[in-house]
């Protein structure tokens, strides 16, 4: 069978719930595993269906090329289907997995995409987002020629408000703990994560609770343990909302749960964790809880409203 022609195989996976689509796989293990999961959707979207192609067509242009593309198809219409066994057949650097029941959970199809990857590093991408021609090039030079040994780089995206291309802001500020503690600042798609913080961390979780805020979970465990880079560069553009602020109410019981519980998180992988995980961890806890201590005694005293009414030129 020519290595073009498309290939069919039924793969077993938890009571044989997907189809799986690829042309021949390289035997040489990529170095960017890209994983795009498209969550439920019904037919006459031809919106969405246009936002579809353009976000696989910014992929496969990528001028950085030594990447395999997941596709994971999470139960959608026979339309998109018919499509994703369309770009398996055109290109062999493509998977496609298709689900016969809708997890409607974005975490659970992500780290499925992660598990089945072979790419030393993970990059995400989403119907609604599209990459610039280098985004992947910069991302990759970031994270192995700039920030060697970091759990994760990011870089700049222009996110559009709803559907008007005119009303944008970019995002991707600064990395800082307390940025990230407090604050939903990086999009998803101008991600680039070392495999080896992922095993180390875990995947996403997939507590219902998050929803989409597992993004921004799986940045702050990955911050909290690793040095984090980022590039000042462009990497997506964004036509979604983006979720700015998390119920912390929500999060930190979910997070006092994993940590009561001794919870393992998807794909994390049990090992010794290297001493300066462990340093930077602990340094990162206690900068939190400080933080935190602040902001109540700030919120208590009404700080704010006090430094306006002696100084009246004071901003906050």
């Amino acid at each position: 069978m020519a290595s073009n022609e498309l290939q069919w195989a039924y793969t077993c996976h938890a009571g044989k719930d997907f189809d799986l689509y690829r042309t021949a796989m390289a035997t040489k293990a990529p170095e960017i595993s890209v994983i795009f999961s498209l969550h439920h959707h019904s037919k006459g979207e031809e919106e969405r269906e246009s936002r579809l192609k353009r976000a696989i067509d910014s992929i496969l242009k990528q001028s950085f090329t030594n990447f395999e593309l997941i596709l994971i198809d999470d139960c959608s219409n026979d339309d998109f289907k018919e499509y994703f066994k369309e770009i398996v057949a055109r290109d062999p650097r493509v998977q496609f997995y298709h689900f016969k029941d809708a997890a409607r959970i974005p975490a659970k199809r992500n780290n499925f995409g992660i598990s089945v990857s072979r790419g030393k590093y993970v990059a995400f991408m989403f119907d609604d987002h599209q990459w610039e021609l280098n985004a992947l090039e910069e991302l990759y030079q970031g994270i192995e020629r700039h920030y060697k040994n970091y759990g994760m780089v990011y870089g700049l995206a222009t996110h559009y408000c709803g559907s008007d291309t005119k009303d944008s802001k970019s995002i991707g500020g600064k990395w800082s703990w307390n940025a990230i503690h407090s604050t939903h600042f990086i999009s998803p798609s101008s991600v680039i994560v070392r495999r080896g913080a992922i095993d180390l961390v875990g995947g996403y979780d997939e507590d219902a609770a998050l929803s989409q805020e597992c993004y921004w979970d799986l940045w702050w465990r990955i911050g909290r343990k690793f040095r984090v880079g980022r590039v000042k560069r462009k990497i997506s553009n964004v036509y979604c909302e983006l979720t700015e602020s998390i119920d912390s109410t929500a999060w930190d019981e979910i997070r006092k749960k994993r940590q009561e519980n001794h919870l393992v998180l998807p794909l994390q992988v049990i090992q010794d964790e290297p001493l300066g995980c462990q340093v930077r961890s602990a340094c990162f806890d206690i900068y939190v809880k400080i933080s935190e201590r602040v902001r109540d005694v700030y919120e208590r005293w009404d700080i704010k409203q006090r430094l306006i009414k002696m100084l009246p030129d004071y901003k906050g």
